[in-house]
């Protein structure tokens, strides 16, 4: 599969350009070259310098191209933001249009749900735990653009029969994250307009592998994802979280048989109980059963919790980033 990844100078398209790169022929998009960027990314991928802003730029961009990963975006709140994402990838849709793509995954983020950057006073979530079907209150520029993403993203699908995947990723952990968190006395009271919530860089690069060789019913549509870990990045249980920050929840029933497993965080994992009790408030799984037909279970063995593991750990699975001890790919 030719995959053309948008943003390829980013942090998060880093490992994904690493994790697909064995087996997948890849063309990189974006305005600087990865090795330029101060992620440093070292690939030998053709390359395209461009902006998506420009339309003339995304058609050379996707030509010969099989699928997308559309990554490419401000990051975050500025004056540009709204402009440059949603503009962007309208773009890059038409140009996918002209050229027959036919399969699109997109870096999405989970404020689309309304929780980040909150003007009007604190997020409080509808019920727990959140998932797909959660109303969105979202009033930062960021979070919109995301938003007004998604429906540009569902209007060109039912267009024309485009498969297109979002994943809502939850805040992107790699191994200066890890050190933060290490490092520091962590404060859930700095972090509940979060939901506590991340995802492993690496499980961010599987997903999407995964979205990207999906099989899709009929008609083609668009499906979106939140995509956490299982668990938070506090060292208290969830359950404690909740009655802390959110007592009006507490005694919520849950929505459904599954969602009372736990209060939800999916890593790629098959939908069973998670072992700690340290479930995340985010969605509880990402529903691989969806796109494969199958679930696709991603274990790590040797990344235990925060509140399992201790300091001391976290440190260890720090230094050995990337080895091979760290079986971060194995499937079940």
């Amino acid at each position: 599969m030719r995959v053309l990844i948008t943003g390829a100078s980013g942090y998060v398209p880093k490992y994904v350009i690493e994790h697909l790169a064995p087996d997948h022929d890849l063309v990189l998009f974006s305005r600087r070259h990865p090795a330029e960027g101060s992620h440093g990314t070292l690939t030998s991928a053709p390359f395209v310098r461009g902006d998506l802003t420009l339309l003339d730029d995304c058609r050379r961009a996707v030509e010969g191209v099989d699928a997308i990963a559309h990554i490419g975006a401000n990051n975050w709140i500025s004056p540009d933001t709204f402009r440059n994402n949603t503009l962007g990838t309208y773009f890059l849709l038409e140009a996918a249009r002209e050229a027959g793509v036919r399969r699109i995954v997109f870096a999405s983020s989970n404020c689309v749900l309304g929780h980040c950057a909150r003007v009007s006073g604190p997020f409080l979530p509808s019920y727990l735990p959140i998932d797909e079907a959660h109303p969105q209150r979202v009033e930062d520029n960021y979070g919109l653009s995301k938003v007004v993403n998604e429906q540009t993203l569902d209007a060109f699908a039912r267009a024309y029969g485009i498969e297109i995947i979002s994943l809502r990723l939850a805040w992107c952990w790699g191994p200066a994250e890890y050190a933060w968190r290490t490092e520091h006395t962590f404060d859930p009271s700095t972090h509940v307009g979060g939901l506590w919530a991340y995802i492993d860089m690496r499980d961010v690069a599987q997903a999407f592998q995964l979205a990207l060789h999906a099989v899709l019913g009929q008609p083609a549509a668009a499906r979106a994802y939140y995509i956490s870990a299982a668990d938070t990045m506090a060292d208290e249980p969830s359950a404690e979280l909740i009655a802390r920050f959110y007592p009006e929840l507490v005694n919520m029933r849950p929505r459904s048989k599954d969602a009372s497993r736990s209060l939800a965080g999916g890593r790629l994992r098959r939908p069973s109980a998670t072992r700690h009790g340290t479930a995340g408030v985010m969605t509880y799984r990402f529903k691989i059963h969806d796109l494969r037909g199958d679930c696709i279970s991603r274990e790590r063995e040797h990344c235990e919790h925060i509140s399992q593991s201790g300091p001391g750990r976290l440190r260890q699975l720090v230094a050995a980033w990337g080895s091979a001890s760290l079986d971060c790919g194995r499937r079940a």
